[in-house]
């Protein structure tokens, strides 16, 4: 906040700080009706406005949110991993493979906290297969919203919160 007088500023004494008012400095511990008296009043200045965020900010912002969407999924209505799981998915067919198991064997698998499901081959190559759609979706709704982002007068105006899959 700070004194004004007629809207600008009072200006200050550049070795002691207090205001200066046609010449005669005054104490900032002067009591405010004083201040008043003599025609400034208080005034809390603008916030200064925030520098609007630049493309290569948005682009950064950007991938950060299609991270988060890859991390989890639902598959058969169940919220699960995703890119955390996909290695899983990858070593546990490789590994059938090189022990040889038949490929109508079953396994547990866990899908979240609870919820195990008994899957042969077949089955986690389709939960594989739905992990790299999803993951892939989400790289495409991130190239679609990185055009706009590039292309907008404000980068910040596009609205990366929608359109992404779940």
């Amino acid at each position: 906040m700070t004194w004004t007088l007629n809207g600008q500023p009072v200006p200050r004494d550049p070795s002691s700080g207090w205001l200066l008012v046609d010449g005669v400095q005054y104490p900032l511990d002067w009591p405010g009706s004083d201040f008043e008296a003599l025609g400034l009043s208080w005034v809390e200045p603008p916030a200064p406005e925030k520098p609007k965020p630049t493309v290569a900010q948005c682009l950064k912002s950007l991938a950060d949110r299609r991270w988060r969407k890859t991390q989890t999924f639902t598959f058969d209505g169940v919220e699960t991993q995703a890119d955390p799981a996909i290695a899983v998915v990858n070593a546990t067919l490789a590994l059938r493979q090189r022990r040889g198991v038949p490929a109508e064997a079953e396994q547990v698998w866990k899908l979240t906290n609870a919820d195990f499901r008994m899957w042969n081959e077949a089955q986690i190559e389709a939960f594989g297969f739905a992990i790299a759609d999803h993951i892939q979706a989400c790289f495409n709704r991130e190239a679609e919203l990185s055009v706009l982002i590039v292309a907008a007068e404000d980068p910040s105006s596009v609205d990366t919160s929608t359109g992404w899959p779940v």
